[in-house]
């Protein structure tokens, strides 16, 4: 199994209308292919200011995040399509490597981020502006296009918008955050299971277990929706602090 040479840089926004797009096979993935893509010195300063500003539970999420979306890229995330520009493997890895690390930035406790203007918006936006911030630092030469895909990727990866289409980043992100937060039914029984092979998660969740993540996420959720009624999450999938706080094993072990 490898990776694509270059997939789709665009793909339908609505996730159902993305699984009847796309033709994707849970190939078992071994660990060791899912990290097997170099990191340069920025995306480990992405890992490192990540690690610095997450909760801990939510770091390890954000790391598992970053490998079930290699998982599914790989499994056949939709390529070649006419009419639609194509973004090479090489890129999408970077702009999904700094995605994935940096989209829970918001969900913090961390003093500095706490400390900063942005931090009276919903989390999404926060975390976004933290990212932005973070990555001009990193990398002042960073281009516009991978600067704008990472932030609004970060910033969107929320909200279920019915129409038009995002980027290959912003998709996969969706997807491995919701099936990180919610399991194989999280869109609907079996969606999942089209995506990701039981096995590879498996293998990902001995090296980043989700601990509490349920339960951290379900305090989060409380407390922005009491503060800030207006949060972007309060407009996303309904009833999603229950059903998160239901989620304990994303495969129970009677699960093959």
């Amino acid at each position: 199994m490898s990776f694509p040479d270059a997939v789709d840089a665009y793909v339908p926004r609505d996730v159902i209308a993305f699984f009847q797009h796309a033709n994707i096979q849970p190939t078992y993935i071994p660990l060791s292919t899912l990290r097997s893509n170099s990191l340069d010195a920025t995306h480990l300063a992405s890992r490192t200011y990540a690690a610095s500003i997450t909760e801990p539970s939510m770091y390890a999420h954000v790391e598992r995040c970053y490998l079930f979306a290699l998982a599914i890229l790989a499994n056949g995330f939709p390529s070649g399509t006419p009419g639609v520009p194509q973004i090479p493997f090489a890129e999408l890895h970077t702009r999904l490597f700094h995605a994935t690390l940096l989209h829970d930035l918001g969900l913090t406790h961390a003093p500095e981020a706490l400390a900063h203007p942005a931090h009276a918006m919903s989390f999404e936006l926060h975390g976004g502006m933290l990212a932005y911030e973070h990555l001009r630092r990193a990398d002042p030469n960073i281009a516009p296009e991978r600067l704008g895909d990472v932030v609004q990727s970060i910033m969107t990866h929320t909200l279920a918008l019915p129409h038009g289409k995002t980027t290959a980043v912003g998709m996969l992100l969706q997807l491995s955050a919701l099936f990180d937060m919610l399991g194989y039914d999280a869109v609907g029984p079996g969606s999942f299971a089209s995506l990701i092979s039981r096995k590879t998660v498996r293998e990902v969740l001995k090296v980043y277990p989700r601990g509490n993540q349920s339960g951290q996420m379900e305090a989060f959720m409380g407390t922005m929706l009491k503060e800030k009624p207006h949060c972007l999450l309060g407009a996303g999938i309904p009833d999603f602090g229950d059903r998160v706080a239901a989620v304990k094993e994303l495969v129970p072990d009677a699960d093959e």
